[in-house]
């Protein structure tokens, strides 16, 4: 799987219910119960995913229907890899996912920021850079240029889409 996979906003939709589940769920049915969205839809996302490599499914009987398991794949469930690591201290595997997106806002570059946005998604990282610009934790500079990169990352996630 490629960093550069874009996910539309349905799948990233799917994949944030799957974190929020803890990463699995028992079948389908409940993964499209939980989004609200017709089951044949949610299905064909599953497919897609699990053929790009973000969840995996493993089929399963329960009491005498067939049901498949969906989680996510382990290649998603780790840091992101970055162009070099800025908290020499310690593996960015080791980090928890809010402290390595802070570090990047801290110190920014597009590519480490657009590795940010597809990894975790736009949401969490622009609430990690809200609550660290609303903290004061960012200098000016890095204010600006994160503000700017996520800006720019937005705007091309969207003429992706």
């Amino acid at each position: 799987m490629s960093y550069m996979t874009l996910l539309t906003a349905t799948q990233q939709a799917l994949i944030d219910c799957l974190k929020a589940e803890g990463g699995r769920v028992d079948s389908v049915y409940d993964l499209a119960a939980k989004l609200g969205r017709p089951y044949r839809r949610v299905f064909d996302q599953v497919k897609k995913l699990a053929a790009e490599g973000y969840l995996t499914l493993s089929p399963g009987e329960q009491g005498g229907r067939r049901k498949t398991g969906i989680a996510l794949a382990a290649t998603t469930a780790g840091a992101p890899e970055l162009s070099f690591n800025r908290i020499w201290s310690a593996a960015p595997e080791a980090l928890p996912e809010t402290t390595l997106i802070a570090s990047v806002l801290a110190q920014p570059s597009f590519e480490d920021v657009l590795r940010l946005v597809l990894h975790y998604g736009l949401p969490k990282v622009r609430k990690v850079f809200q609550a660290m610009a609303s903290a004061g934790d960012l200098q000016d500079w890095s204010l600006k240029e994160s503000a700017r990169t996520l800006a720019n990352v937005e705007i091309g996630l969207a003429r992706a889409a």
